[in-house]
């Protein structure tokens, strides 16, 4: 899992702004590949600008810190490029989005 380049915010239905990301935020909907792990309703996003930012809908912060620990855990054995620490930013700045710095 790695953390997008370009921005997720989706302009229209399937189609995405794609513009190079400048903040992450937490979104309310978890990426398909982390829904089946268990990860809930929260995942990482990347956007372009402070605005596409706070267009996205936020989880509840509860189940940011569940999807988090979950992450965590799957990533433990493996490589995790920055996760944790990207999860941990954004919890500790809820509901704010924050600058993005590739892992």
């Amino acid at each position: 899992m790695q953390l997008s380049e370009n921005c997720d915010y989706e302009i229209e239905p399937g189609r995405f702004c794609d513009k190079p990301a400048a903040w992450l935020a937490l979104s309310g909907d978890a990426p398909e590949s982390w829904a089946d792990q268990g990860a809930g309703n929260a995942s990482v996003a990347s956007f372009c600008s402070y605005f596409h930012a706070k267009a996205e809908p936020r989880p509840n912060l509860a189940a940011a810190k569940r999807a988090a620990a979950v992450v965590a855990e799957q990533l433990a054995g493996g490589h995790d490029y920055g996760i944790p620490a990207v999860w941990q930013r954004l919890i500790d700045a809820y509901p704010k989005p924050v600058p993005y710095t590739a892992a």
